[in-house]
């Protein structure tokens, strides 16, 4: 819902804000993406604070599924007011908290797997949460983000391991061509996972969004709880507490982020019945994967800024992408969800059960 103003000129009814004409802008307009409208950020964070009991997170996780996913109607092309994510966050800290307190009192070694999992889990997952109440459509379950997840993990972190392995002249040009490595891992593990995935079923970009925020949360999970097992090796609990802390907190503007910008893109391709080299020739795809590659180069530069500004920039316009996409993919939906706007029955009905969950 746009944010709206009163009119000072008449003391008439509210005006819209006029479209943001700055930075926004300018990240938009270059990699040919829509511009952002304006919107309340108190009316989307809303929901956070608001009472849930038990049923209602379970009712919020049971979509998705061939009985339960609902039918396309205009009111999923409204910018929703997510709500889990936060307490799946909550939960998490005070669970991570008395663990790790645990630990430090007793030295007990076998609470360790348990700390790194929950302290390096703890905020991809939630952050992926968001992204699936983001999907307005309600036609991803669980199950599916969950394989995402694992999956999407398991293989880009295989292909980019296997990449820096058998390309070691790449180590030449030190942590920012990371950026390239990884990036296209990712995307390579997305390609690979969603192979078999019914289009018909997921036909929207905000899915595509979900599938590349589910395999860039994997990834960035995977590769926190290695960084805090090493560096507790090498310098003890406070520095894999550090590593955590510290990795928790930027999670939410790197790896999800930039795999779910360029998931989106590509799963619109995909739906459009295009094939992966196909995609790679799109300028749109490829305009939005350069930039995510660009971002986390320069995330990964070391340029002795203060507070960080580099990765407070990248931050900021990776979210400007995402933030687009989400914009557009509502449009899409609602679009899609008029009478006119070509809904197919088919997009609600069941396919058969090994194309549909695993």
């Amino acid at each position: 819902m746009d944010e709206e103003a009163a009119d000072p000129r008449n003391g008439g009814p509210p005006a819209a804000r006029p479209p943001d004409r700055g930075f926004g802008l300018a990240v938009t307009e270059r990699l040919g993406l829509e511009r952002i409208e304006p919107f309340s950020l108190s009316a989307f964070f809303s929901g956070v604070f608001a009472t849930r009991s038990s049923d209602h997170v379970e009712d919020h996780l049971s979509v998705g599924f061939r009985g339960t996913t609902p039918p396309l109607s205009p009111a999923m092309a409204e910018i929703p007011t997510p709500w889990l994510f936060g307490r799946c966050l909550l939960v998490t800290l005070l669970v991570f908290g008395p663990l790790y307190y645990a630990l430090a009192v007793s030295g007990n070694a076998l609470l360790l797997p348990g700390v790194i999992l929950i302290g390096a889990f703890a905020v991809p997952i939630s952050t992926l949460v968001l992204f699936f109440e983001l999907n307005t459509p309600r036609n991803v379950s669980i199950t599916r983000v969950s394989h995402l997840f694992i999956m999407g993990a398991a293989v880009s972190l295989l292909l980019s391991t296997l990449l820096f392995e058998n390309l070691r002249f790449l180590t030449l040009f030190g942590p920012p061509i990371a950026g390239l490595v990884e990036e296209l891992g990712k995307l390579a593990a997305l390609a690979i996972v969603t192979r078999n995935y019914d289009t018909r079923r997921y036909p929207y970009g905000l899915n595509g969004l979900l599938f590349g925020a589910a395999v860039g949360a994997g990834f960035a999970a995977f590769e926190t709880a290695g960084y805090a097992l090493v560096f507790g090796l090498r310098g003890g609990g406070d520095a894999m507490v550090a590593v955590l802390q510290m990795r928790g907190l930027l999670a939410p503007f790197q790896h999800i982020v930039w795999t779910a910008m360029t998931g989106c893109l590509f799963w619109r391709a995909q739906v459009r019945g295009l094939g992966l080299v196909e995609t790679m020739r799109e300028p749109g795809f490829r305009r939005v994967l350069l930039a995510a590659i660009a971002l986390h180069a320069v995330w990964n530069l070391d340029l002795g800024l203060p507070f960080g500004a580099n990765r407070i920039a990248v931050g900021v316009i990776s979210w400007i992408i995402i933030v687009s996409l989400v914009q557009s993919g509502l449009r899409e939906v609602g679009r899609l969800a008029r009478p006119e706007g070509a809904a197919k029955p088919e997009l609600q009905e069941s396919q058969p059960a090994s194309a549909q969950e695993v």
